[in-house]
């Protein structure tokens, strides 16, 4: 598993389970979603919805403020994950339509992909 970016929500979610140490039974009833799926947030596999994001503020007895504050600019101004998912299935097409041999039906020659 790779390190957490600091001021990340997967680094905070870390540091607020290191510091408060709920159980994960408590912490999957706490957030109405099994302990799994909580992981995946924590490993940022996973969006936070901003639902989750005030159970937790509950759970731990903080300010929404509080938390929002201990963010870092780069991941408030980071793209979701579908959206980075969506990239990356585009640029992962694009490879493969680079790769695929196109030939001219006219002369039955390869056309080179810079052509099309």
């Amino acid at each position: 598993m790779q390190t957490p970016t600091p001021g990340s929500i997967s680094a905070l979610l870390i540091q607020l389970r290191a510091t408060y140490q709920p159980s994960p039974q408590a912490l999957a009833a706490a957030l109405g979603m099994s302990y799994t799926t909580y992981l995946k947030t924590e490993r940022g596999q996973r969006e936070l919805s901003f639902l989750m994001a005030l159970k937790i503020c509950k759970l731990y007895k903080m300010d929404i403020h509080d938390f929002i504050s201990q963010l870092s600019d780069a991941e408030l101004e980071r793209s979701e994950l579908s959206i980075q998912k969506q990239y990356q299935k585009i640029e992962k097409k694009k490879a493969s339509l680079l790769q695929a041999k196109v030939v001219d039906l006219t002369t039955g020659q390869p056309v080179h992909p810079s052509v099309l």
